[in-house]
């Protein structure tokens, strides 16, 4: 919202070992001609009835709404939606992919773009959001979402927080985050991020097979699941 009023400050990404990032709001305001090669590949496989999970401020579903997809957006964040209804998106509601209120076989095609893909947070987290998205897709509906490969990289600071992930059991694309905008401090979470053999693992155990990817720019990708 504050970006959409003129505001265009950073924001701030700390992860729990310390390290802090600062990221830029534009990203969530792009047109498709900004939008990764891998995304806008993707957006070839979309068909029917389409559900934005975190949708944010709307820079996918508003792109497919205007050509003339029926596009229902949601969002755990209510300024979220308020910027989505400010720039026209018709259908948006504040609901949690956790909990959603849709009844079965609502939807052709499932978007979880920007790296949403993660928003379990770990591995029966994410399992369980694929099972709850299974129940709302129809018998042929697919999953379109985007992640990034942990084990891309080269920073040491990455490299190290992997390896204290592998000595507490855990992914090493599982991270606990909290961002920071101005005065305001988010909830920490969790966010996993997954190499694609690893996310088609996860995904079979739900009812999901991979179809097709695309990319890998910089480590990020785009993945079509499609219901077993």
């Amino acid at each position: 919202m504050a970006y959409m009023l003129g505001d265009d400050r950073n924001f701030r990404i700390i992860r729990d070992d310390g390290l802090e990032e600062d990221d830029k709001l534009e990203g969530y305001f792009t047109g498709f001609g900004t939008f990764f090669q891998h995304e806008r590949e993707s957006m070839d496989y979309v068909k029917g009835r389409v559900l934005d999970v975190g949708c944010g401020a709307g820079r996918v579903a508003l792109w497919l709404q205007l050509r003339g997809f029926d596009v229902t957006g949601i969002d755990v964040s209510p300024t979220a939606i308020a910027v989505c209804e400010r720039r026209g998106l018709k259908k948006c509601f504040l609901m949690s992919v956790e909990q959603l209120n849709f009844p079965p076989e609502s939807f052709d095609t499932i978007l979880m773009m920007g790296n949403n893909l993660g928003l379990g947070g770990t591995v029966a987290g994410t399992i369980e959001i694929l099972r709850k998205l299974h129940a709302v897709a129809t018998r042929e509906g697919r999953i379109i979402g985007s992640g990034r490969d942990p084990s891309r990289t080269d920073n040491p600071a990455h490299l190290a927080y992997h390896e204290r992930n592998r000595k507490a059991g855990k992914p090493i694309g599982q991270v606990r985050l909290q961002v920071r905008f101005g005065d305001e401090v988010s909830d920490w979470f969790n966010l996993l991020m997954l190499p694609i053999p690893e996310l088609e693992q996860i995904a079979m155990k739900a009812g999901w097979k991979a179809e097709r990817s695309f990319g890998r720019e910089d480590s990020t990708y785009t993945m079509v699941l499609v219901k077993m």
